[in-house]
């Protein structure tokens, strides 16, 4: 939900350039892998480092958007 809301917020008030797409990218793609371990080995801790991983992503996501808006980048 993070994930759109952010994607949401970038295109609103535009501040999307290549960053956030290799973010955004990078991202998704963790989560493909974070969902391919879970129907195939499910082990727990390959999974849990991939979504940590994930989430360190949308965070400095968020981290950078929160500094643009407040026009320190």
């Amino acid at each position: 939900m993070l994930f759109l809301v952010t994607g949401v917020l970038l295109i609103a008030l535009h501040k999307v350039d290549a960053l956030y797409i290799y973010l955004a990218w990078g991202y998704v793609g963790l989560r493909y892998i974070h969902s391919a371990i879970h129907v195939t080995y499910n082990n727990v801790v390959h999974r849990s480092s991939v979504h940590f991983v994930s989430d360190m992503i949308l965070v400095v996501m968020w981290f950078r958007l929160m500094l643009q808006v407040a026009r320190v980048i």
